[in-house]
């Protein structure tokens, strides 16, 4: 058990931060690095600790360098160029702080997923009124370093709501 820091000398400016679970490794290994690998993020965190998602992502946080920050599940197949977009966004927006879209969740457990099942979370413009009345942002969205609080590593579920209404 351990956190694993890759880090390649030219790329995109974040750093992948991946809460490892031990049942999904091959899947991980087998899939879903070789996406993040292919979008090209300078820095790629996997933390396989004991303890639940929140903790893994945020010791991973403390080990990462990048001034753009994406946590990324470890069951999550990245399109071609999506941390390249998500960037661009940034980039092209100073003044705002995290970019995201919406997103299909296909889940392999529907008995203990809180979805039940396969869903589709489409992608919306920017509400802080319709944040307040439920999440439609993914933990799977880019940040910036200097805004990121934490996840709250008490709660048992919604740290990626609490965290955008931190935001």
């Amino acid at each position: 058990m351990s956190i694993k820091v890759d880090r390649v000398d030219e790329g995109l400016p974040i750093s992948v931060i991946v809460p490892l679970s031990k049942n999904r490794r091959s899947f991980f290994e087998n899939f879903v690095l070789p996406l993040i690998e292919a979008n090209n993020p300078v820095e790629i965190i996997v933390n396989d600790d004991e303890g639940r998602a929140p903790k893994k992502r945020n010791d991973g946080f403390k080990k990462s360098t990048q001034p753009f920050l994406f946590f990324c599940d470890d069951d999550i197949l990245l399109p071609a160029n999506y941390l390249q977009s998500l960037y661009n966004a940034l980039i092209k927006n100073p003044d705002i702080g995290f970019a995201y879209t919406g997103y299909h969740g296909i889940v392999m457990y529907p008995h203990t997923h809180p979805m039940h099942g396969n869903f589709q979370i489409p992608a919306v413009q920017f509400s802080s009124e319709a944040l307040r009345r439920g999440n439609y942002i993914s933990t799977m969205s880019l940040v910036r370093r200097e805004l990121f609080p934490m996840f709250d590593e008490n709660l048992k579920r919604l740290q990626d709501w609490s965290l955008w209404l931190t935001i």
